[in-house]
C-alpha cells in the first residue's frame, strides 16, 4: 500500500512541475491563436487547421 501511495504521489509531482514548466508555453500560443484575426460575426471562432498546424511544428 505504500509504495502505490509513493508512486501516486510521485506521478501527481510530476504533473504539477510539468503543468507550471509548461504555463508559459499556453499562454504563448493563447496569446497568439487570439491575435490571429478577428472572427466574423455568427462564426464560431475556431482556428483553422492550416493555421494551427504551424504553432505545433
Amino acid at each position: 500500500m505504500k509504495s502505490l501511495l509513493q508512486a501516486c504521489a510521485h506521478i501527481s509531482n510530476h504533473l504539477d512541475y510539468t503543468k507550471k514548466a509548461r504555463k508559459s508555453d499556453d499562454e504563448w500560443l493563447e496569446t497568439q491563436l487570439r491575435i490571429v484575426g478577428p472572427v466574423a460575426p455568427g462564426a464560431d471562432g475556431a482556428v483553422l487547421a492550416s493555421q494551427l498546424n504551424k504553432y505545433f511544428r
